[in-house]
Formats: structure tokens, sequence, C-alpha cells
């Protein structure tokens, strides 16, 4: 039987020290406000519709880049070579948005940043 865990961070730092062929993730990303940072890529999630559109607000190299409202189950969004996908959300007392997350690579010196998430090992 597959056990599942979910580890609640507030701030996650990752710095790969070799390179890596790809990275791919699933994330919980708490609502709102919480972001997901590779490389100089930072997406960060606002709130939920009722109708489960996400607004997500695009920042490269630290400037604002553009807003996107994403559906559930849509296709891959890239922006550079940062692929994601929204997957659905978890409504409750706090809510959360699955993201799946693509990277052709991380180098040294590169980094991946995780703020207000959880995550599925």
């Amino acid at each position: 039987m597959k056990k599942e865990f979910l580890f609640f961070i507030i701030l996650s730092l990752v710095s790969a020290s070799v390179p890596v062929s790809s990275l791919s993730a699933e994330a919980l990303v708490k609502l709102p406000g919480g972001s997901v940072t590779v490389d100089d890529i930072s997406l960060r999630f606002g709130d939920l519709s009722i109708d489960g559109k996400l607004l997500v607000d695009v920042y490269v190299d630290g400037s604002y880049y553009r807003s996107m409202i994403l559906l559930p189950g849509g296709e891959n969004t890239s922006i550079g070579d940062l692929k994601f996908e929204y997957k659905g959300a978890y409504i409750g007392s706090e809510s959360f948005v699955v993201i799946d997350l693509e990277y052709p690579y991380l180098l040294a010196g590169d980094e991946l940043t995780l703020v207000a998430i959880a995550l599925g090992f």
C-alpha cells in the first residue's frame, strides 16, 4: 500500500549543487498568497473563484510579467522553461490548489523556492 505524507512548509529553499536533468513535482499551494519560484520565474497564486478559476500573477526576474486565469484540468502553461498545470483545488477552512510543475533542468546556483505550500511525497 502506497503511503502518502504531507509536509506543511512555510518556506523551503532548494539549491542544486550538481546538474539535474529535469524537475517534476506536484505541489499543494495555499490560497491566497502562496507562490512558487523556479530560477527567475515566480508564480503568485491569488484567489479561487466559485467556478474554479484561479488567478495567477507571473513575475520574471522580479518584475511583473502578466496575469493569467487558469481552469482546472487545463493544458500545460509555459513561461520560459517552466511548465505548470492547475489540476484542481481543495476547499475548506483553508484552500489549496494542486499544481504540477515541470522544469527541464536545475544547474549549480539555480534555485527552487516553494512558499506556504504542502508537498505530497
